[in-house]
């Protein structure tokens, strides 16, 4: 008895081409894997993917210090760039409320808007809704930052080292307490005028 041949999940035809990433299904073509990603996605999630933890550094908003947090991530086929993985970071935990839009804010210098470059790339990220959510004023920001921010920043906030080049990927590594200061350098000049 012969074995059958494995068949194109969009045309049907007979192939041996199949997902690089769960394995378990089969295309004749790039352009039918293309086509089929919408339907295929979410069962290609579940086979492919692996919970895996980063550390990021947290600013609560109800308390006196940040601390370092661990963020768990998958990592997920990217749609933009095939055969490029991105990290798909859960945030539930931190981001809850009902309106809430997770915005990356890149950090790239030393003091602020100015000093040297960072030898890494931070994504700060906070809820851009905060004022729809309700969410409270930040209190650790409100007291970590010397003379005080310069934006009322509300809300959790998160910082995670990402890696090069954030244009095309978002893969993440982890943040140690070195990305404090220059965080809240950045928190401190953020909505200031500047000469």
């Amino acid at each position: 008895m012969t074995e059958k041949q494995p068949l194109c999940a969009v045309c049907g035809i007979p192939t041996v081409q199949r997902c690089s990433r769960c394995k378990a299904a089969y295309y004749c073509s790039s352009d039918h894997m293309k086509k089929d990603w919408p339907n295929h996605k979410p069962t290609c999630r579940e086979a492919g993917s692996k919970v895996q933890t980063v550390t990021a550094v947290l600013f609560p908003v109800d308390e006196d210090k940040p601390r370092l947090v661990q963020v768990e991530y998958t990592i997920e086929p990217d749609d933009e760039y095939e055969g490029t993985d991105v990290h798909e970071l859960n945030l539930e935990p931190w981001f809850n409320s009902l309106f809430c839009t997770i915005r990356p804010c890149p950090i790239e210098k030393t003091d602020g808007f100015s000093g040297q470059l960072l030898d890494r790339t931070l994504h700060m990220k906070f809820n851009d809704d905060f004022m729809i959510s309700g969410d409270p004023l930040n209190r650790c920001i409100q007291r970590s930052v010397p003379g005080g921010p310069g934006h009322e920043w509300c809300g959790n906030i998160m910082v995670f080292r990402v890696k090069e080049p954030t244009s095309m990927i978002c893969q993440y590594y982890d943040a140690t307490i070195d990305d404090i200061q220059p965080t809240l350098n950045y928190l401190r000049d953020y909505g200031r005028v500047r000469p």
